[in-house]
């Protein structure tokens, strides 16, 4: 009689562990990283993006930029009105999350469109 070969339970039981770690880092990564009212928001397109981009989500959101970031994929807003972040999906941002996590992606020149 032939026995069927089954693959090790060590490889599966590592599979499932490191997916299962992999989701508890994603949602705990996403609930550090949620916008809050009243906090700059950080809007990042896709990657391959210009820099108008980003800017024109923000601007066709009805967002107010507060800075631009070091790559032209980023963005930041205000947090002014609880549906700009839905709106900001809806016009390109791929992810929009609190800016606070990411001071050090905002470009050193920023401060110049500070109230725009």
């Amino acid at each position: 009689m032939s026995q069927a070969s089954s693959p090790p339970r060590g490889r599966s039981s590592f599979a499932v562990v490191a997916l299962f770690s992999l989701l508890l880092l994603a949602v705990t990564g996403g609930a550090a990283t949620a916008p809050r009212p009243g906090q700059d928001l950080a809007v990042i397109v896709a990657p391959w993006s210009e820099r108008p981009d980003a800017l024109i989500a923000i601007s066709h959101a009805g967002g107010r930029m507060t800075g631009a970031g070091r790559w032209s994929f980023i963005a930041f807003a205000a947090y002014d009105d609880a549906q700009l972040v839905s709106q900001l999906y809806a016009s390109g941002a791929w992810l929009v999350i609190d800016a606070g996590g990411l001071a050090a992606c905002q470009s050193p020149s920023s401060s110049s469109y500070s109230g725009v």
